[in-house]
C-alpha cells in the first residue's frame, strides 16, 4: 500500500515476519508490511494506537482485545472484550500464548487456556482441542473403512501426530510412514510431556517411520506402494501448497496406491470457499481417481470439506461399527449426511488446478475475500 501518511505514532510488529512498522496518526484501516507483504488489518483507532505498539514496556497495562481472526495472509482484529497480558505476541490471540517459534519454514503458535489447547501455522488455526476429533474422524476414518487392506499407509503433513493417532487404532495396520517438511512441529508433539498427551504418544508407536521431507521430492524417489494416503496439508494459500493441490500431484500420488488403494485430503470450506473446493474435487478426478466429496461442521473452523478419491471405479465404503470402535462423532448416519450437499454448497464448474494455471489459489483467494474483506 502507497504510504501517504506522514505524522508517526508508535510502532507495531508485523505478525507474519517480525519486521518493526510504523503507524500513523491518520491511519484507518490496514497497514501492509514491506517487508513479507501481509496485510494488517486496524479496526478501531483508539484502541490501535493504545494496544499495538512495540514501544510500550511490557506491563500490565498493555490491552489485548479477545479475540483475532486470521485468514490466508491477512490479520483481522475484530472489536470486542479486552483483558491484559504482556507481548505483542498475546495480544495476536484469544488465549495465553505457551509456545512460540518462528521455524525455517512457517511461525508456530500454541495458546492455551483452561486444559483447551489450539495450534496455529502462520497464524491460521490448526487445531483447537474442543473439537478436533470432529475433524481427524472425518479425515481418516471413511478412507480407512474404503480400503479392505490398511498394512502400508502414507501420511502427508499432520506433524502434530492427530490423524497418525486415529490410524493407529487400528490392529493390522503395520507400517505408517508420516511425511511433513517441519521437523520441528514433529519434534514438539513427539516431545512435549502436554502435546504427545493429545496423539496419545503415537510417535513413539514402533509402526511409525516420520521423514521431514518435502511432500512431492519424498514420493518422487520413493518406490513404495500404499495402501492408504491420507493428505492433511494447510490449506492452498500460497504457491508452494497450492501445487500439492494439482492433476500433476495427484497423479503422482495415484502412482504410490497399491491396487484398491485410496486417498484422502482436506479440501478447505466448500462454504467459504466453495470454487476452490470443488476445482480441487476436479482436480482429483481428472488425475484418474473416482471421487467422494464430503462435509461436516467443525466449530473451530466452520464448514469444512474433504474428498475420498479411490484408485478402482467402484466405491466400496463398510459400516462404521461403533460396538468395536468407539467414535466421538462419526457414524453410518452422519456419514450419510456428510455427502449430502445443500444448494450453497452444490458442485459448479470450475477449472482443475494445474501447475499451469493455479487456479485454485485464485479461487480460495476470492472464496475467502468475498465473506472477510471489507
Amino acid at each position: 500500500m502507497k504510504n501517504i501518511f506522514k505524522r508517526v505514532h508508535k510502532t507495531i510488529n508485523c505478525p507474519q515476519c517480525g519486521a518493526k512498522l510504523p503507524i500513523y496518526i491518520e491511519q484507518t484501516k490496514l497497514l501492509q508490511c514491506q517487508y513479507c507483504g501481509s496485510t494488517i488489518f486496524l479496526e478501531d483507532k483508539e484502541a490501535r494506537l493504545a494496544g499495538y505498539s512495540s514501544t510500550l514496556t511490557p506491563e500490565p497495562s498493555i490491552i489485548k482485545l479477545a479475540q483475532v481472526f486470521r485468514y490466508k495472509h491477512k490479520f483481522y482484529f475484530p472489536l470486542g472484550k479486552i483483558r491484559y497480558s504482556y507481548g505483542i505476541e498475546n495480544r495476536l490471540y484469544q488465549n495465553e500464548v505457551i509456545y512460540s517459534k518462528q521455524t525455517p519454514y512457517q511461525k508456530l503458535v500454541i495458546t492455551a487456556q483452561k486444559g483447551r489447547i489450539q495450534f496455529y501455522i502462520n497464524g491460521a488455526i490448526q487445531f483447537d482441542t474442543i473439537d478436533e476429533y470432529r475433524y481427524h474422524e472425518s479425515l481418516v476414518h471413511p478412507a480407512i473403512h474404503s480400503t479392505p487392506i490398511h498394512k502400508n499407509i502414507l501420511i502427508i503433513g499432520g506433524g502434530d501426530g492427530m490423524a497418525l493417532r486415529e490410524v493407529l487404532r487400528y490392529h493390522d495396520v503395520k507400517r505408517v510412514t508420516l511425511v511433513d517438511l517441519d521437523p520441528i512441529v514433529t519434534t514438539l508433539f513427539k516431545k512435549h510431556k502436554i502435546l504427545r498427551q493429545l496423539n496419545k504418544n503415537s510417535f513413539w508407536d514402533k509402526r511409525v517411520k516420520v521423514i521431514n521431507s518435502d511432500a512431492w521430492k519424498f514420493l518422487e524417489k520413493s518406490k513404495e506402494l500404499y495402501n492408504l494416503i491420507i493428505i492433511d496439508l494447510p490449506d492452498p494459500n500460497n504457491l508452494s501448497l497450492d501445487r500439492l493441490y494439482s492433476v500433476s500431484f495427484y497423479k503422482l500420488i495415484r502412482l504410490h496406491l497399491a491396487k484398491f488403494g485410496v486417498f484422502v485430503t482436506q479440501a478447505t470450506s466448500p462454504m467459504f470457499s466453495r470454487k476452490a473446493f470443488w476445482s480441487i474435487e476436479k482436480s482429483i478426478n481428472e488425475s484418474g481417481f473416482t471421487t467422494l466429496p464430503y462435509h461436516t461442521y467443525i466449530p473451530s473452523f466452520g464448514e469444512w470439506g474433504f474428498v475420498l478419491a479411490f484408485k478402482e471405479k467402484e466405491i466400496r465404503i463398510k459400516p462404521f461399527d461403533s460396538s468395536s470402535m468407539k467414535f466421538h462423532y462419526l457414524n453410518d448416519i452422519v456419514f450419510k449426511q456428510m455427502r449430502v450437499f445443500p444448494p450453497d454448497m452444490q458442485k459448479l464448474k470450475v477449472k482443475s488446478n494445474r501447475l499451469s494455471n493455479h487456479k485454485l489459489i485464485e479461487y480460495y483467494e476470492k472464496g475467502w475475500d468475498r465473506w472477510y474483506e471489507h
